[in-house]
C-alpha cells in the first residue's frame, strides 16, 4: 500500500529543497521537506500536526509523539490529534538538524508562530500566517505535488506515507533476520 521506490524517489525530488522539480518557492520548501521526511517516522497526519517545539529533544535525536486532546493552546477549529498513547520516537541526526533548522531560520519569521508551540506553521500571507498549520493545509500540500506528478504519486497521502513507512520497517525486519513475533512488539 506505500509508495513504489519509484514514487519515493520522485516524491524526494519533488519536496527537496532548490529542486528544480520543486513546485513550491521560498521557505515553504523546506517545510514541505520537513513534512515529508518526518512522515518517514510513520507518523499519523494528526500526530504530525499536533507536535509542538518541546516535543523535540535535538540532543537525543527524539521526538515525543504527544496525546493532547481539547488542547486548549491549539486554535485550529479541528484540532488534529494523536490516536495512540504518547511514545518517543527516534530520529535520524540528519532529521533532527532539519526539524532544528526549520525552527531557528523559518518558523521563526513568522510573529504568529511565537504565540503557539506547534511546529508546523502556515506560511501563505494573510491572517492565518504564522498560525498553527490544518489538515486542509497539509492536504493542499499534496495535492499540488500530485498535479505536477506522474503516475507512481496519483495515491499520494499522509496515510500512503504511513504504509511507505511500515513497508521500509518490513524490510529493515526482514534484512536483520527478527522474529515475527519481536518485529510486531516494536512496529507496535
Amino acid at each position: 500500500k506505500g509508495l513504489s521506490k519509484e514514487g519515493q524517489f520522485e516524491l524526494r525530488n519533488a519536496t527537496r529543497v532548490g529542486s528544480g522539480k520543486n513546485p513550491f518557492t521560498g521557505a515553504v520548501q523546506s517545510r514541505n521537506e520537513l513534512i515529508v521526511n518526518l512522515f518517514a517516522l510513520g507518523l499519523r497526519s494528526g500526530e504530525l500536526l499536533a507536535l509542538q517545539v518541546p516535543d523535540f529533544d535535538f540532543q537525543k535525536n527524539e521526538v515525543l509523539v504527544a496525546r493532547r486532546h481539547d488542547d486548549k493552546s491549539d486554535p485550529r477549529a479541528r484540532q488534529p490529534v494523536a490516536k495512540t498513547r504518547d511514545r518517543v520516537l527516534p530520529m535520524t541526526e540528519a532529521l533532527s538538524r532539519k526539524v532544528y533548522e526549520y525552527v531557528m531560520a523559518v518558523r521563526r519569521i513568522f510573529p504568529a508562530a511565537k504565540r503557539h508551540k506547534f511546529l508546523l506553521v502556515t506560511h501563505q500571507a494573510g491572517p492565518y500566517q504564522g498560525a498553527p498549520l490544518s489538515a486542509k493545509g497539509l492536504g493542499k500540500i499534496f495535492r499540488v505535488i500530485k498535479s505536477v506528478s506522474s503516475d507512481a504519486l496519483k495515491d499520494l497521502s499522509p496515510h500512503v506515507l504511513r504504509h511507505t513507512a511500515n513497508d521500509e520497517l518490513s524490510e529493515l525486519m526482514d534484512e536483520a533476520h527478527v522474529k515475527p513475533a519481536d518485529e510486531e512488539k516494536m512496529r507496535s
